[in-house]
């Protein structure tokens, strides 16, 4: 999909069974039952009202409110920890927005994600930086897409184009721009396919491969959805959490949900922190060992699951990988 350099909206007459396809996709179970199912599914989603994503952004830095307060940034301030960076500047370039020493590692066209989840609908950010001023967007190739163990599904814009929104605001160094684009998907169609990962690679280069890419990690614990980031590299980690010497990455487990939604079995004011092991690496997804789990102070929810995390395994979708890194 070329990102636009303006907002868009979406129209509520949009074709809404490409994610009827996708469900199908994603089970790998193309049943009488199955399909009956998403015929219901896709034929439920015309009746949402007031269009898909552009929530409150109070303080216009381009991420709506619900997301900054799962995230823990300031709902008033465009850059939340004073770096002259802003909030979504700095997730496109794969910083964290509150800590003021963290900062973009390099000047390069970047692409961040993360997502939340508000009234049963998935909110998929996926935000591009561009350092210099864009005379053809069409030079911009953005791909999209799912990956489990079983596999990998990539998208079609024709597919998620209907669903998505675009925003733009000018980047922080002269010229450069930042395009968020928020896809919206029913998260019914997650909720039996096991851990998972929404991507994205990007390139400016056309038939070049991919420069950069990002990918969110995201698991359901205790019956809430979750993002399960690296807490050296993550947008979303513990804020100043420094992790110790395990050989494998240390993760963060972030309930997706805004704060109305958190089962009372969570406790706020934490996170679950966890060290790992790499255990093994197969077609881009790095499998790792679980060796300590610990609720930590930050500013989210630890799930009730936390404690008792320890010597599981979980799989983890490589970026790099993803660009033949």
């Amino acid at each position: 999909m070329k990102p636009v350099p303006h907002a868009s909206a979406v129209s509520e007459a949009a074709p809404r069974r490409p994610w009827g396809a996708l469900a199908l996709v994603l089970s790998g179970v193309a049943t009488v039952a199955a399909a009956a199912w998403v015929h219901a599914l896709a034929a439920a989603e015309p009746a949402r009202a007031n269009g898909l994503g552009g929530g409150v952004d109070t303080d216009l830095d381009g991420l709506v409110d619900a997301f900054e307060s799962i995230m823990g940034t300031d709902l008033a301030s465009f850059d939340t920890d004073g770096d002259g960076i802003g909030d979504m500047e700095e997730v496109a370039r794969q910083s964290d927005p509150r800590d003021d020493l963290s900062l973009p590692a390099t000047e390069a066209i970047s692409v961040g994600q993360s997502a939340y989840v508000e009234d049963g609908w998935f909110h998929l950010l996926t935000v591009v930086y561009v350092p210099y001023a864009v005379t053809n967007w069409g030079n911009l190739d953005l791909g999209l897409g799912f990956k489990t163990v079983a596999g990998q599904v990539e998208l079609l814009p024709q597919h998620y184009a209907p669903f998505t929104q675009q925003f733009m605001l000018g980047g922080a160094q002269s010229g450069s721009v930042v395009v968020r684009l928020e896809t919206t998907v029913p998260a019914a169609i997650f909720e039996s396919i096991g851990p998972f990962a929404f991507f994205a690679t990007l390139t400016d280069q056309p038939g070049t491969g991919p420069k950069t890419a990002a990918a969110t990690n995201i698991e359901r614990v205790a019956g809430v959805f979750a993002t399960v980031e690296r807490s050296s590299t993550s947008v979303i980690a513990p804020r100043n959490y420094s992790p110790g010497g395990s050989s494998g990455p240390h993760l963060s487990v972030r309930p997706m949900v805004v704060s109305e939604e958190i089962p009372v079995a969570f406790t706020a004011g934490q996170i679950c922190v966890q060290t790992t092991t790499e255990v093994g690496f197969s077609n881009g997804v790095i499998e790792v060992l679980i060796d300590s789990s610990n609720c930590e102070p930050a500013d989210a929810y630890c799930n009730p699951n936390c404690p008792f995390e320890v010597g599981n395994t979980k799989e983890l979708v490589d970026p790099l990988a993803l660009i033949g890194g």
